[in-house]
Protein backbone atom coordinates (compact mmCIF):
# COMPACT_ATOMS: atom_id res chain seq x y z
CA UNK A 1 0.00 0.00 0.00
CA UNK A 2 2.77 2.44 0.94
CA UNK A 3 4.62 1.65 -2.28
CA UNK A 4 1.62 2.68 -4.34
CA UNK A 5 1.41 5.93 -2.38
CA UNK A 6 5.05 6.63 -3.19
CA UNK A 7 4.37 6.28 -6.91
CA UNK A 8 1.24 8.41 -6.68
CA UNK A 9 2.87 11.25 -4.77
CA UNK A 10 5.96 11.27 -6.95
CA UNK A 11 3.86 11.37 -10.10
CA UNK A 12 1.46 13.96 -8.70
CA UNK A 13 4.02 16.41 -7.39
CA UNK A 14 6.81 16.08 -9.87
CA UNK A 15 5.34 14.99 -13.17
CA UNK A 16 1.98 16.68 -13.41
CA UNK A 17 2.87 19.48 -11.01
CA UNK A 18 -0.69 20.60 -10.25
CA UNK A 19 -3.05 17.67 -10.82
CA UNK A 20 -3.56 17.32 -7.05
CA UNK A 21 -5.07 20.79 -6.93
CA UNK A 22 -7.94 20.46 -9.31
CA UNK A 23 -9.62 23.40 -11.02
CA UNK A 24 -8.68 26.92 -10.07
CA UNK A 25 -5.15 26.07 -8.96
CA UNK A 26 -2.56 28.84 -9.14
CA UNK A 27 1.20 28.40 -9.30
CA UNK A 28 3.41 31.01 -7.63
CA UNK A 29 6.42 32.45 -9.41
CA UNK A 30 9.96 32.12 -8.04
CA UNK A 31 11.65 35.30 -6.83
CA UNK A 32 15.43 34.91 -7.05
CA UNK A 33 18.34 37.15 -6.13
CA UNK A 34 21.35 37.47 -8.39
CA UNK A 35 23.87 37.90 -5.57
CA UNK A 36 24.21 38.20 -1.82
CA UNK A 37 25.34 41.27 0.08
CA UNK A 38 28.60 41.41 2.01
CA UNK A 39 26.61 41.04 5.24
CA UNK A 40 25.00 37.74 4.40
CA UNK A 41 26.43 34.32 5.09
CA UNK A 42 23.66 31.98 4.01
CA UNK A 43 21.02 33.92 2.11
CA UNK A 44 17.53 32.75 1.23
CA UNK A 45 16.95 33.22 -2.49
CA UNK A 46 13.34 32.09 -2.45
CA UNK A 47 10.73 30.49 -0.20
CA UNK A 48 7.64 29.57 -2.20
CA UNK A 49 4.75 27.14 -2.35
CA UNK A 50 4.87 25.38 -5.70
CA UNK A 51 1.09 25.89 -5.80
CA UNK A 52 0.15 29.03 -3.96
CA UNK A 53 -3.58 28.26 -3.85
CA UNK A 54 -4.96 24.83 -2.98
CA UNK A 55 -8.32 23.16 -2.79
CA UNK A 56 -9.31 21.74 0.61
CA UNK A 57 -7.35 18.53 1.15
CA UNK A 58 -5.10 19.32 -1.82
CA UNK A 59 -1.42 18.42 -1.78
CA UNK A 60 1.61 20.38 -2.89
CA UNK A 61 5.02 21.21 -1.53
CA UNK A 62 6.98 24.27 -0.46
CA UNK A 63 10.55 24.92 -1.57
CA UNK A 64 13.25 26.99 0.07
CA UNK A 65 16.44 27.82 -1.84
CA UNK A 66 19.57 29.02 -0.06
CA UNK A 67 23.01 30.13 -1.20
CA UNK A 68 26.23 30.46 0.76
CA UNK A 69 28.11 33.70 0.12
CA UNK A 70 31.01 33.14 -2.29
CA UNK A 71 33.14 35.53 -0.21
CA UNK A 72 32.23 33.95 3.11
CA UNK A 73 33.16 30.69 4.79
CA UNK A 74 31.92 27.12 4.66
CA UNK A 75 28.58 26.92 6.51
CA UNK A 76 28.13 23.88 8.73
CA UNK A 77 25.35 22.12 10.63
CA UNK A 78 22.58 23.83 8.66
CA UNK A 79 19.10 23.17 10.03
CA UNK A 80 15.98 24.49 8.25
CA UNK A 81 12.80 24.50 10.34
CA UNK A 82 9.27 24.88 8.98
CA UNK A 83 7.01 26.51 11.56
CA UNK A 84 3.41 27.67 12.05
CA UNK A 85 2.13 24.78 9.96
CA UNK A 86 -1.25 23.89 11.51
CA UNK A 87 -4.00 23.56 10.22
CA UNK A 88 -2.00 22.45 7.17
CA UNK A 89 -0.34 19.06 7.47
CA UNK A 90 3.16 17.96 6.57
CA UNK A 91 3.58 14.91 4.37
CA UNK A 92 6.38 12.42 4.78
CA UNK A 93 8.18 11.27 1.67
CA UNK A 94 5.68 8.44 1.20
CA UNK A 95 2.86 10.98 0.92
CA UNK A 96 1.39 10.09 4.32
CA UNK A 97 0.22 12.82 6.66
CA UNK A 98 2.41 13.38 9.70
CA UNK A 99 0.26 13.69 12.85
CA UNK A 100 0.61 17.08 14.51
CA UNK A 101 1.83 15.49 17.73
CA UNK A 102 4.66 13.78 15.80
CA UNK A 103 6.15 16.95 14.27
CA UNK A 104 8.90 17.09 16.89
CA UNK A 105 9.81 13.40 16.44
CA UNK A 106 13.14 12.82 14.72
CA UNK A 107 13.20 11.69 11.10
CA UNK A 108 15.27 8.71 12.19
CA UNK A 109 12.67 7.46 14.68
CA UNK A 110 9.69 8.17 12.42
CA UNK A 111 10.94 6.72 9.15
CA UNK A 112 12.65 3.65 10.55
CA UNK A 113 9.37 1.74 10.09
CA UNK A 114 9.73 2.15 6.30
CA UNK A 115 13.21 0.67 6.02
CA UNK A 116 11.99 -2.84 5.29
CA UNK A 117 10.03 -1.52 2.33
CA UNK A 118 13.13 0.23 0.92
CA UNK A 119 11.51 3.64 0.79
CA UNK A 120 14.12 6.18 -0.29
CA UNK A 121 13.13 9.83 0.00
CA UNK A 122 15.62 10.74 -2.72
CA UNK A 123 13.66 8.61 -5.18
CA UNK A 124 10.29 10.03 -4.19
CA UNK A 125 11.38 13.63 -4.69
CA UNK A 126 13.20 12.95 -7.93
CA UNK A 127 16.63 13.80 -6.54
CA UNK A 128 18.27 10.69 -8.01
CA UNK A 129 17.70 7.94 -10.56
CA UNK A 130 14.87 5.70 -9.24
CA UNK A 131 16.86 2.67 -10.44
CA UNK A 132 19.93 3.72 -8.41
CA UNK A 133 20.36 1.41 -5.42
CA UNK A 134 22.42 4.11 -3.67
CA UNK A 135 19.53 6.54 -3.41
CA UNK A 136 19.49 8.00 0.09
CA UNK A 137 16.92 6.91 2.65
CA UNK A 138 16.82 10.48 3.93
CA UNK A 139 16.39 13.49 1.69
CA UNK A 140 19.38 15.43 3.08
CA UNK A 141 22.60 14.20 4.62
CA UNK A 142 21.76 15.27 8.19
CA UNK A 143 18.01 14.62 8.18
CA UNK A 144 18.31 11.64 10.51
CA UNK A 145 19.33 13.97 13.36
CA UNK A 146 16.55 16.54 13.05
CA UNK A 147 12.78 16.62 13.53
CA UNK A 148 10.13 15.90 10.91
CA UNK A 149 9.47 19.60 10.24
CA UNK A 150 13.18 20.17 9.68
CA UNK A 151 15.87 19.37 7.13
CA UNK A 152 19.54 19.10 7.99
CA UNK A 153 22.67 19.61 5.90
CA UNK A 154 26.16 18.97 7.23
CA UNK A 155 27.87 21.71 5.22
CA UNK A 156 27.43 24.12 2.34
CA UNK A 157 30.51 25.38 0.52
CA UNK A 158 30.98 29.00 -0.52
CA UNK A 159 29.02 29.93 -3.63
CA UNK A 160 26.90 26.77 -3.51
CA UNK A 161 23.09 26.69 -3.60
CA UNK A 162 20.70 24.11 -2.17
CA UNK A 163 16.95 23.47 -2.41
CA UNK A 164 14.88 22.15 0.50
CA UNK A 165 11.37 20.80 0.02
CA UNK A 166 8.46 19.76 2.26
CA UNK A 167 5.25 18.07 1.19
CA UNK A 168 2.14 19.83 2.55
CA UNK A 169 -1.57 19.09 2.59
CA UNK A 170 -4.30 21.72 2.87
CA UNK A 171 -6.93 21.42 5.64
CA UNK A 172 -10.22 19.79 4.73
CA UNK A 173 -13.21 21.98 3.93
CA UNK A 174 -14.77 21.48 7.38
CA UNK A 175 -11.64 22.69 9.17
CA UNK A 176 -11.86 26.06 7.41
CA UNK A 177 -15.68 26.22 7.55
CA UNK A 178 -15.96 26.22 3.78
CA UNK A 179 -14.47 29.69 3.30
CA UNK A 180 -11.27 31.08 1.84
CA UNK A 181 -8.35 30.59 4.22
CA UNK A 182 -4.84 32.09 4.23
CA UNK A 183 -1.91 30.88 6.31
CA UNK A 184 1.56 32.37 6.87
CA UNK A 185 4.20 29.64 6.88
CA UNK A 186 7.55 30.46 8.49
CA UNK A 187 11.08 29.17 8.08
CA UNK A 188 14.07 29.41 10.40
CA UNK A 189 17.54 28.83 8.94
CA UNK A 190 20.19 28.13 11.56
CA UNK A 191 23.84 27.48 10.72
CA UNK A 192 27.37 27.58 12.08
CA UNK A 193 29.51 30.27 10.51
CA UNK A 194 32.60 32.35 11.08
CA UNK A 195 34.32 35.60 10.24
CA UNK A 196 38.02 36.21 9.98
CA UNK A 197 39.77 39.47 9.38
CA UNK A 198 43.13 41.14 9.64
CA UNK A 199 44.31 44.65 10.36
CA UNK A 200 47.74 46.04 9.56
CA UNK A 201 48.59 48.55 12.26
CA UNK A 202 51.30 51.00 11.15
CA UNK A 203 53.73 52.23 13.80
CA UNK A 204 55.89 55.33 13.16
CA UNK A 205 58.98 56.40 15.03
CA UNK A 206 58.88 59.75 16.80
CA UNK A 207 61.86 60.80 14.68
CA UNK A 208 59.98 60.07 11.45
CA UNK A 209 56.90 61.85 12.77
CA UNK A 210 58.94 64.96 13.53
CA UNK A 211 60.58 64.87 10.10
CA UNK A 212 57.15 64.79 8.45
CA UNK A 213 55.93 67.70 10.54
CA UNK A 214 59.00 69.74 9.63
CA UNK A 215 58.43 69.31 5.88
CA UNK A 216 54.63 69.53 6.05
CA UNK A 217 54.12 65.87 5.15
CA UNK A 218 51.04 64.00 6.38
CA UNK A 219 51.40 61.61 9.31
CA UNK A 220 48.63 59.44 7.89
CA UNK A 221 49.66 56.27 6.13
CA UNK A 222 47.42 53.81 4.21
CA UNK A 223 45.95 51.07 6.40
CA UNK A 224 45.27 47.60 5.02
CA UNK A 225 42.40 45.60 6.50
CA UNK A 226 40.05 42.88 5.34
CA UNK A 227 37.12 40.74 6.52
CA UNK A 228 35.39 37.69 5.12
CA UNK A 229 31.73 38.19 4.19
CA UNK A 230 28.98 37.27 6.60
CA UNK A 231 26.37 38.72 8.96
CA UNK A 232 28.88 39.29 11.78
CA UNK A 233 31.44 41.93 10.88
CA UNK A 234 34.72 42.99 12.50
CA UNK A 235 35.08 46.78 12.49
CA UNK A 236 38.64 47.95 13.20
CA UNK A 237 39.36 51.33 14.74
CA UNK A 238 42.19 53.15 13.02
CA UNK A 239 44.92 53.90 15.52
CA UNK A 240 48.03 56.02 14.97
CA UNK A 241 50.91 54.39 16.89
CA UNK A 242 54.21 56.16 17.56
CA UNK A 243 57.28 54.64 19.14
CA UNK A 244 60.49 55.99 20.69
CA UNK A 245 63.46 53.72 20.05
CA UNK A 246 65.42 55.44 22.84
CA UNK A 247 62.79 55.99 25.51
CA UNK A 248 60.20 54.01 27.42
CA UNK A 249 57.13 52.80 25.55
CA UNK A 250 53.61 53.83 26.49
CA UNK A 251 50.72 51.39 26.42
CA UNK A 252 48.94 51.44 23.04
CA UNK A 253 45.55 49.92 22.19
CA UNK A 254 44.39 47.75 19.35
CA UNK A 255 40.60 48.31 19.23
CA UNK A 256 37.89 46.57 17.24
CA UNK A 257 34.15 45.97 17.45
CA UNK A 258 32.15 42.87 16.61
CA UNK A 259 28.91 43.97 14.94
CA UNK A 260 25.82 42.13 13.73
CA UNK A 261 25.10 43.65 10.31
CA UNK A 262 22.88 40.84 9.08
CA UNK A 263 19.11 40.48 9.26
CA UNK A 264 19.18 37.68 11.84
CA UNK A 265 20.57 37.05 15.31
CA UNK A 266 23.00 34.80 17.12
CA UNK A 267 20.98 31.66 17.78
CA UNK A 268 19.39 31.59 21.22
CA UNK A 269 21.25 29.51 23.78
CA UNK A 270 24.46 29.25 21.72
CA UNK A 271 27.99 30.35 22.50
CA UNK A 272 30.42 32.17 20.25
CA UNK A 273 34.18 32.56 20.60
CA UNK A 274 36.16 35.65 19.61
CA UNK A 275 39.89 35.08 19.09
CA UNK A 276 42.54 37.73 18.49
CA UNK A 277 46.04 36.75 17.36
CA UNK A 278 48.65 39.26 18.45
CA UNK A 279 51.91 39.91 16.55
CA UNK A 280 55.02 38.38 18.11
CA UNK A 281 56.70 41.80 18.22
CA UNK A 282 54.23 43.04 20.84
CA UNK A 283 53.80 42.36 24.53
CA UNK A 284 50.19 42.21 25.64
CA UNK A 285 49.61 43.99 28.95
CA UNK A 286 47.96 42.30 31.92
CA UNK A 287 45.13 44.85 31.88
CA UNK A 288 43.69 43.04 28.82
CA UNK A 289 41.82 40.80 31.26
CA UNK A 290 39.22 43.57 31.38
CA UNK A 291 38.09 42.42 27.92
CA UNK A 292 39.37 38.85 27.54
CA UNK A 293 38.76 35.52 29.30
CA UNK A 294 42.31 34.29 28.81
CA UNK A 295 44.62 32.91 26.15
CA UNK A 296 44.91 29.80 24.01
CA UNK A 297 47.88 27.44 24.13
CA UNK A 298 48.55 25.00 21.31
CA UNK A 299 48.88 21.32 22.23
CA UNK A 300 51.24 18.88 20.54
CA UNK A 301 48.38 17.45 18.45
CA UNK A 302 47.56 20.89 17.03
CA UNK A 303 44.48 21.49 19.18
CA UNK A 304 44.22 24.37 21.65
CA UNK A 305 43.53 24.55 25.36
CA UNK A 306 42.42 27.61 27.31
CA UNK A 307 44.40 29.19 30.12
CA UNK A 308 43.73 32.17 32.34
CA UNK A 309 45.62 35.44 32.04
CA UNK A 310 46.88 37.27 28.99
CA UNK A 311 50.14 39.07 29.75
CA UNK A 312 52.65 38.58 26.91
CA UNK A 313 50.41 35.97 25.26
CA UNK A 314 49.75 36.05 21.54
CA UNK A 315 46.32 34.37 21.21
CA UNK A 316 43.54 35.91 23.29
CA UNK A 317 39.98 34.62 23.48
CA UNK A 318 36.60 35.54 24.88
CA UNK A 319 33.48 33.42 24.95
CA UNK A 320 30.15 35.20 24.62
CA UNK A 321 26.57 33.96 24.70
CA UNK A 322 23.68 35.10 22.58
CA UNK A 323 22.31 36.84 25.70
CA UNK A 324 25.55 38.87 26.01
CA UNK A 325 25.47 40.11 22.44
CA UNK A 326 23.12 42.99 21.69
CA UNK A 327 24.28 43.84 18.20
CA UNK A 328 27.82 45.00 18.94
CA UNK A 329 30.66 44.40 21.38
CA UNK A 330 33.91 46.36 21.66
CA UNK A 331 37.32 44.81 22.38
CA UNK A 332 40.66 46.30 23.44
CA UNK A 333 44.12 44.76 23.32
CA UNK A 334 46.54 46.91 25.36
CA UNK A 335 50.13 46.35 24.24
CA UNK A 336 53.68 47.65 24.15
CA UNK A 337 56.32 47.08 21.48
CA UNK A 338 58.78 44.64 23.03
CA UNK A 339 62.41 45.49 23.67
CA UNK A 340 63.77 43.06 21.08
CA UNK A 341 61.72 44.71 18.36
CA UNK A 342 62.70 48.21 19.48
CA UNK A 343 66.38 47.25 19.31
CA UNK A 344 65.89 45.96 15.76
CA UNK A 345 64.09 49.16 14.72
CA UNK A 346 66.78 51.35 16.26
CA UNK A 347 69.76 49.43 14.87
CA UNK A 348 68.32 49.39 11.37
CA UNK A 349 66.96 52.94 11.51
CA UNK A 350 63.47 51.78 10.46
CA UNK A 351 60.97 54.70 10.46
CA UNK A 352 57.79 52.69 9.77
CA UNK A 353 56.82 49.16 10.68
CA UNK A 354 53.67 47.06 10.36
CA UNK A 355 52.05 44.86 13.00
CA UNK A 356 49.36 42.49 11.69
CA UNK A 357 46.47 41.54 13.99
CA UNK A 358 44.07 38.71 13.14
CA UNK A 359 40.54 38.41 14.52
CA UNK A 360 38.26 35.38 14.20
CA UNK A 361 34.80 34.62 15.51
CA UNK A 362 32.86 31.37 15.22
CA UNK A 363 29.14 31.53 15.92
CA UNK A 364 25.69 30.06 15.22
CA UNK A 365 23.33 32.35 13.32
CA UNK A 366 19.58 32.32 12.64
CA UNK A 367 17.48 34.01 9.99
CA UNK A 368 13.71 33.87 9.50
CA UNK A 369 11.15 34.50 6.81
CA UNK A 370 7.71 33.52 5.61
CA UNK A 371 5.47 32.74 2.68
CA UNK A 372 1.71 32.38 2.31
CA UNK A 373 -0.42 29.31 1.62
CA UNK A 374 -4.02 29.72 0.53
CA UNK A 375 -7.02 27.38 0.49
CA UNK A 376 -10.00 28.22 -1.71
CA UNK A 377 -12.97 25.85 -1.68
CA UNK A 378 -14.78 25.38 -4.96
CA UNK A 379 -17.26 28.23 -5.12
CA UNK A 380 -15.80 29.76 -1.96
CA UNK A 381 -15.33 33.50 -1.71
CA UNK A 382 -11.97 35.20 -1.19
Amino acid sequence: MKTSIVVLIAATLFLSGCSALGAGAQTSSTQSESKLSAFQGIGVLSFIPIQEQLLPGGQSYVELTIRNNALGQVAKNIVITLDHIHPFSLLDCTGSEIPLESISVSNQDYLVSYQDEQVACDKVYGRCDPLDSDCGFFLYDNDSRVALNQHGLLELFTGDEYDFIWGVKAPEVGAIKGIYYKQDLYYIVEYDYGVNGFYNLIAMSNTEAQRRRDVGESLNVPIDEQNSAGPIDVVFEDEQVFFDVLGSQIVQNFIFTIENKGTGVLSEGTDARVVSRIPDELDVQSSCANWWDGHLVQNEDGTYRTEEGCANKDILYRDITSQDFFGSLEFFVPFKINEQTLTLLRDNNIPLTTFTFFVDMNYTYSIEGSTTLQVRPLGGEQ
